[in-house]
């Protein structure tokens, strides 16, 4: 798990983190935590991240817990290798899969910076 370890350790390239990467790193971590565990250990390195990358306001707790929360949801247990998973569900590579429900104008809010704000939106 080179890419978990790479995150854990703020190895990572901010430049190679992509979302299929975001996506990848935060199965990994559900797949071996508890999910308040997972959420805090994602958020703490993901903000390191950005802050190497010199681009903090891109962080997002809505955006960050609203993902893991679609991850874990659609998780088996016990866990199965991520490439499976996301074989399974390729709708995840996809960035507006993980924040449905959401409008525009919340998700983008100061305040969904910095707290996971519940979706407003019908889906």
């Amino acid at each position: 798990m080179p890419l978990l370890e790479d995150f854990l350790n703020d190895r990572l390239d901010p430049a190679s983190f992509d979302h299929a990467a975001h996506v990848k790193t935060a199965y990994l971590l559900l797949a071996t935590r508890p999910f308040e565990h997972a959420f805090f250990t994602y958020c703490t390195h993901l903000r390191a991240l950005t802050a190497r990358a010199g681009a903090e306001e891109k962080y997002n707790a809505t955006i960050t817990f609203a993902a893991l929360s679609t991850i874990a949801e659609r998780m088996s247990s016990p866990a199965e290798d991520v490439s499976r998973f996301l074989a399974k569900h390729p709708d995840l590579l996809e960035a507006s899969t993980l924040t449905r429900g959401y409008s525009h104008s919340r998700l983008m809010s100061e305040r969904a910076r910095h707290v996971p704000l519940l979706p407003d939106c019908s889906i």
